[in-house]
């Protein structure tokens, strides 16, 4: 059965992590999850999320769980 696309593992975590931060995921449990050793590499998933007012992630919209040992 055809899906449209290259089914592979990549893929799947690409989308995984997309759809995690469309769900109001935190960008820093996403770093953990995906075991990212900078944030630089999670930061870039959002640049493929939409905010609800329309801008993208990283042009102003704030993410919803700050860095560990922050106080935001």
């Amino acid at each position: 059965m055809a899906v449209g696309f290259p089914f592979n593992f990549h893929n799947l975590r690409h989308k995984f992590a997309i759809e995690y931060l469309k769900a109001g995921g935190g960008i820093y449990d996403l770093q953990k999850i995906l075991d990212h050793a900078s944030i630089k590499t999670t930061e870039g998933y959002l640049d493929y999320v939409d905010t609800t007012d329309g801008t993208k992630h990283g042009t102003g919209a704030t993410v919803s769980h700050p860095a560990p040992g922050r106080k935001d």
